[in-house]
């Protein structure tokens, strides 16, 4: 019974697979906490280790429409065998408690790429992934090297540039503006164009009531809305893409308060409404005069 027992156990020694290992630590991070096009950024991918490793290789894949290199240290080589996804290979063994940091450059996508290029419209609506593929050999119990294989990634939100951000933000202040002075004064706005039948004249009309009518409320509107617009990007850019800047900025400019921009200098008085602008015309040319005069009826 003995002798069973004894010849079972060493069958099941000699039967069990490899003891287990402590895995190495492969650490991702990175520079930036959201990508901004055009502007450059580090990855750096740490090593630490309890056991001995050799033949290490690391493959970076990047997202389509960036590219990735490591940068030149000692003891680290690029292999040139795989152009589009350039892996390093790390020149001599790590030993237990060793650790290494091997810093990466990512190459993002400008603006220009994607105005230029029909097959670089890369999208800021999803953020980016950064795959790094990670292989080694690590030597058993038995003397014997086994290849082992490791993965980890980096995800980042991908954002536009900082000068689209603010320009599409001031150009959206600037909407959200006409829209709230046409909604507010609609009864004006209708007046001041019954007489318009030129699709350029009644531009050009709308375009004096609303924005030299109302300068100073339009500049300083603009004014607080760019301040706003850049505060709100001081961590990082707060969206996505240029249409989203644009939206911002219509909120910006649709809730701003003209009774509080005249607290500071804008003053009611700059502003001219469109039937006192018709009665100065009357006035001055000898035509009939508006609809408010007429209802008071005539003058004595």
């Amino acid at each position: 019974m003995i002798k069973t027992t004894l010849f079972a156990l060493l069958v099941l020694l000699w039967l069990t697979p490899e003891p287990g290992y402590a895995a190495p630590k492969f650490k991702i991070s990175s520079t930036a906490t959201a990508i901004e096009k055009g502007h450059d950024f580090e990855i750096l991918v740490t090593i630490d280790t309890d056991e001995q490793l050799s033949e290490i290789a690391i493959a970076p894949v990047p997202p389509r429409g960036f590219s990735i290199m490591a940068k030149s240290i000692p003891g680290v080589t690029p292999l040139l065998d795989y152009p589009e996804f350039p892996t390093l290979k790390i020149d001599s063994p790590l030993s237990p408690g060793d650790s290494l940091a091997i810093p990466f450059v990512v190459k993002v996508p400008t603006q220009l790429s994607d105005l230029w290029k029909k097959d670089a419209l890369y999208s800021t609506r999803d953020p980016k992934v950064f795959v790094f593929n990670f292989t080694y050999k690590l030597k058993g119990s038995d003397g014997h090297d086994y290849t082992h294989r490791q993965n980890g990634d980096v995800t980042l939100i991908y954002t536009t540039s900082m000068f689209l951000y603010l320009l599409s933000g001031v150009i959206g202040v600037l909407l959200g503006f006409i829209v709230k002075t046409i909604t507010q004064n609609s009864v004006d706005v209708a007046y001041s164009l019954r007489d318009k039948k030129k699709f350029i004249e009644s531009a050009s009309q709308l375009t004096r009531y609303v924005v030299i009518g109302r300068l100073p409320f339009l500049l300083t509107t603009l004014v607080i809305g760019f301040g706003v617009l850049l505060s709100m990007a001081q961590d990082k850019i707060p969206i996505n893409g240029w249409f989203q800047a644009t939206a911002l900025g219509i909120g910006l400019g649709i809730i701003s308060d003209e009774k509080l921009i005249s607290r500071f200098g804008g003053g009611q008085g700059s502003v001219v409404s469109a039937e006192e602008e018709e009665k100065g015309h009357a006035r001055s040319s000898g035509k009939t005069p508006s609809r408010k005069d007429e209802k008071h009826g005539p003058r004595t």
